[in-house]
């Protein structure tokens, strides 16, 4: 639901409560008395494929007064419209407009059309047809059209607009040179002329991922990124001393998102997480300097029930120094190796962080340390870690990973006759090659929407429409199946059937559009025709991540206890 809570005296009003099983999605002021609330249908989780237009059928935009009444459904034209049913986008709020909003919709052609809607009445005005809606960032700031998009684009990533500047926008630039260092900065990118400015901020060790505007005139105030936790500088001293006051109200393990200020610029909305706190929502007096708690996500998950986790570094057999972050069972004896679940992030050019992690904490809590290794190839160190994984699927990337359960088994926490590896997407396939490479390791195998056959998967890339983009970075990252077929055979867990040794659970989502069912079922068939231990569980209706909370805990829960079926969990400390 949408709740509307006033901070001074906590009074709490339900503007929106969906009847009819639909949940909210997402929500936007408009103006200090109207709110827009995105309705996903019940359960539904977000496109899978985010590199293309709004193609999500069934979700509903409403507009609603503060305290709940005068609620309007928005709804785009038909003219030219998808006679499916159409997902609509919030693409600009108008913030200039009380009354309007721009919302974009799917046309019967592929592209996107776009609409002028009047928040109070739901009156329709066409706008634009056939215009291909990109938005790489939060609804309702800008709209980025892929003909304005620079041919290399897969080097930057928009951030958010450059305020009254026209084609203008803040993008994460990716270094082009030893000049520009070895992470990803701030740039101002120029859509008209196809031009990057010189970096706005000062060179950081981490990569440059979200902006913070001043509230009142959208100017920008600071940079964003992830160095074990989510962290912000500023340009403004007063405003960083600010947020280095209001971070000194958590331990040093919680990271800070700024979501919003005041127009005066004396409150300022964080939403703050840890390894030991899901999320909460404070707003923060910068006049008073004080912390006051809004909104709990998870109330009943409070610290002393969850487990703690802990940042770690490793040295792989050639040198790297590999990130990793480590949750122990809560209550769990010490000095004693614990049994070990090792989990991959997904990717694999993305990341793992010091904060709470729901799978890391469901194993964790049933008696299981963790093991989450950022390894070679993962997002948010820089362009040469990220590119130190390219053509290292079967390779270092593994190497890393097992080189991080040697450590554990080597330092004494884990128990080696105790160990499991499970994960999703690359995860999925780390964790299938890892069985396949290392079987005297791991007493068990759960891969979740993992990949088996590399040349399969980047040949489908090849055959899918819309996926061009992701075709080729995926023979950059992976290979080129007409050239080193060979070369991916080797480093695919479908080639290994026959020797294969671990016993392996694999889930899959029917839907999937990121990794194709049909990996798995290429994978079950080989094990089921060498005579090994497999099980496939496919949901119907399910896509690559943003499951339906009831087939996500169905998954999770069958994962457990196939995993405990091989590997018992550590018994708490008397």
């Amino acid at each position: 639901m949408v709740d509307v809570i006033e901070v001074s005296s906590r009074q709490k009003t339900i503007a929106l409560a969906p009847k009819d099983g639909r949940r909210v999605d997402d929500v936007h002021w408009k103006g200090d008395d109207r709110i827009l609330a995105a309705l996903a249908p019940a359960g539904r989780g977000h496109a899978d494929d985010e590199d293309g237009p709004p193609s999500r059928a069934g979700e509903t935009l409403i507009a609603v007064d503060r305290d709940g009444g005068k609620a309007v459904t928005l709804e785009a034209g038909t003219a030219g419209a998808s006679k499916a049913p159409q997902r609509l986008r919030l693409a600009d709020s108008l913030a200039r407009d009380p009354a309007h909003v721009l919302l974009a919709a799917v046309n019967g052609k592929g592209g996107v059309n776009l609409w002028k809607v009047d928040v109070h009445s739901g009156s329709v005005e066409a706008v634009r047809a056939g215009e291909e809606v990109h938005q790489d960032f939060a609804p309702g700031s800008m709209v980025v059209r892929y003909d304005h998009r620079a041919p290399s684009s897969d080097d930057f990533d928009v951030l958010g607009p450059v305020e009254g500047s026209g084609h203008k926008a803040y993008v994460s630039l990716q270094p082009r040179s030893p000049a520009d260092g070895d992470t990803a900065t701030l740039r101002i990118y120029d859509f008209d002329r196809k031009t990057f400015s010189d970096p706005l901020w000062q060179a950081l060790p981490y990569d440059v991922s979200d902006v913070v505007y001043h509230e009142g005139d959208k100017a920008l105030a600071g940079v964003c990124y992830t160095a074990d936790t989510y962290v912000c500088d500023f340009k403004d001293a007063k405003l960083e001393a600010d947020y280095k006051k209001a971070e000194a109200a958590f331990d040093d393990r919680a990271g800070l998102t700024p979501l919003s200020m005041s127009d005066d610029g004396r409150f300022w909305l964080f939403g703050v997480r840890s390894p030991t706190d899901p999320g909460a929502y404070y707003v923060y007096d910068r006049q008073r300097a004080s912390m006051t708690l809004v909104a709990n996500r998870h109330p009943d998950l409070t610290a002393d029930r969850l487990a703690p986790m802990q940042a770690i570094r490793y040295r792989a057999r050639d040198g790297m120094m590999i990130p990793a972050y480590l949750t122990r069972p809560p209550g769990a004896p010490s000095g004693k190796p614990l049994p070990l679940i090792v989990m991959p992030h997904g990717g694999p050019e993305a990341r793992d962080s010091l904060d709470f992690d729901i799978w890391a904490e469901f194993f964790a809590t049933r008696g299981y340390l963790v093991l989450q290794p950022n390894f070679r190839g993962s997002a948010g160190y820089g362009r040469k870690y990220a590119e130190a994984g390219y053509g290292q699927w079967g390779g270092k990337m593994d190497d890393d990973i097992t080189d991080g359960v040697m450590h554990l088994i080597k330092s004494g926490q884990a128990d080696k006759s105790r160990i499991c590896i499970f994960g999703a997407s690359f995860g999925g396939y780390a964790a299938l090659y890892g069985g396949a490479r290392t079987p005297e390791l791991y007493k068990c195998v759960a891969s979740f929407a993992g990949v088996a056959d590399l040349n399969a998967l980047v040949n489908w890339e090849h055959a899918t429409k819309g996926h061009e983009g992701r075709y080729r970075y995926a023979v950059r990252s992976i290979g080129d199946p007409a050239k080193e077929a060979a070369r991916l055979a080797a480093a695919s867990p479908v080639t290994y059937a026959s020797s294969y040794r671990p016993p392996v659970l694999l889930i899959h989502g029917a839907d999937d559009t990121s990794v194709p069912v049909a990996q798995s079922k290429l994978m079950q068939a080989a094990l089921r025709k060498a005579g090994k231990d497999v099980r496939l569980v496919i949901y119907p209706h399910e896509g690559h991540t943003d499951w339906t909370p009831t087939d996500e805990q169905a998954a999770l829960t069958e994962i457990a206890a196939f995993i405990e079926s091989h590997i018992d969990p550590a018994k708490p400390a008397a």
